[in-house]
């Protein structure tokens, strides 16, 4: 891994559970329409990657994939910024609600040539329960300190899977995907792309069914037996419920001397130890 990986590493703040979730899910939320915005201007793709996004570190943003029309969303801002040749909008969230952001992007996408009958679409999956889907407005003043915290979190795990990628030439894209609001790479080790080909994940997920907070893990394909799992460094540990990774909670990560090395250490040896349990011995730097 690249060890530019431990000095871009920027420290969490402290954060309460109901400010986080709250940011959690009012951010869940936004970024569904940098998905929408992908399926009415993107060439769909067969595992729906035309839907996610990347993370930008010049505009510190999520951004919707490729080309020059484009869609961010912002953290720190609790905004969307339209962008399309000589246009560039922002549009705070602050009090908007769901159908205020249709019409603003709408006339955007309409305005570009686009269809933006396709943002009416409905989501291929379901999102966590929220008012904003009965017409309440965002509301990013009380979840300051959640966003200041998914921010981090989401800047500091760009870097990590960059460092990655960059050490690995099977390692796919990052990507943030609308479903789970997660950002991870796929280790492609087979070449075949069907249900039997190995892999690695590596990720974060901001919380979901499996874990109410956000956690780092690492995960082999074929799942191996969960009676024979290596040690892992603390505090990680093995989910092994219903499906096996390696788990690093985020709120553990924080309580050690160095977030970074500890959490560098612990996705180092996760991804070996993955690695080996799927029988993969291609040596990685």
């Amino acid at each position: 891994m690249d060890r530019d990986f431990v000095s871009q590493w920027t420290e969490l703040p402290v954060t309460d559970d109901v400010s986080l979730e709250a940011a959690r899910t009012q951010c869940h939320y936004a970024i569904q329409w940098l998905g929408r915005l992908g399926r009415v201007a993107a060439v769909a793709a067969p595992d729906d990657s035309h839907t996610s996004m990347q993370w930008d570190p010049n505009r510190n943003a999520l951004v919707t994939q490729g080309g020059d029309l484009n869609l961010s969303f912002s953290f720190r801002d609790f905004s969307l910024t339209f962008k399309h040749e000589d246009v560039s909008d922002r549009f705070s969230l602050e009090g908007k609600s769901e159908s205020d952001i249709r019409v603003w992007l709408g006339s955007h996408l309409d305005q570009s040539g686009l269809n933006p009958a396709g943002l009416d679409e409905a989501l291929p999956y379901e999102l966590p329960v929220s008012l904003l889907t009965s017409g309440s407005t965002y509301d990013g003043t009380s979840a300051q300190a959640g966003l200041v915290y998914l921010h981090g979190l989401y800047r500091n795990t760009a870097a990590l899977l960059r460092s990655i990628t960059q050490a690995d030439a099977r390692a796919l894209p990052i990507r943030c995907w609308p479903h789970h609001f997660d950002m991870a790479i796929l280790i492609a080790v087979d070449e075949q792309v069907d249900e039997a080909a190995r892999s690695v994940g590596i990720g974060m997920s901001p919380g979901d069914d499996n874990y109410p907070m956000p956690y780092f893990y690492v995960t082999p394909w074929p799942y191996p037996d969960a009676a024979h799992l290596p040690p892992l460094p603390e505090p990680g540990h093995w989910h092994t419920d219903g499906w096996v990774g390696a788990i690093l909670m985020a709120s553990k990560l924080q309580q050690t001397a160095d977030a970074a090395v500890t959490l560098e250490g612990f996705v180092i040896a996760a991804r070996d130890h993955a690695k080996q349990l799927i029988g993969d011995i291609t040596p990685t730097s």
